[in-house]
């Protein structure tokens, strides 16, 4: 119903909110419900810690992005690397901030050894 009032009122954005809207809702009561039957609050249940490092990282890698500029005339071109100095700098501020786990660290040797043979030794 809410997908069809708001096609209604905002055109053809209206179910893509509609659905965001609803994914949230369910979210929020997921967390309610487990809080509650955790015995604690909703900050209780959330990786606090690892969400604000996560958050951090995510915000020296935007401004590094961003830092880039443009260096093509192309758009395309210009997204796909803006999105790889993102990457590079997302791994680089999650090093020393302690945002990957042994787990992930194991993983991305074995996929770099699959990647580049010499570095199996």
């Amino acid at each position: 119903v809410l997908s069809l009032v708001l096609l209604k009122t905002i055109g053809s954005y209206g179910p893509a909110l509609s659905g965001v809207a609803w994914a949230w809702l369910f979210a929020g009561l997921y967390l309610v419900i487990t809080s509650r039957l955790a015995g604690g609050t909703v900050i209780d249940v959330l990786p606090v810690g690892a969400l604000a490092r996560t958050l951090a990282c995510c915000g020296v890698a935007l401004a590094a992005s961003r830092l880039a500029g443009d260096w093509t005339g192309l758009r395309s071109l210009n997204l796909a690397l803006h999105g790889v100095v993102y990457s590079l700098a997302f791994f680089a501020a999650g090093v020393p901030g302690r945002l990957f786990t042994a787990q992930d660290r194991s993983l991305a040797r074995r996929w770099l050894a699959k990647l580049v043979p010499a570095l199996k030794a």
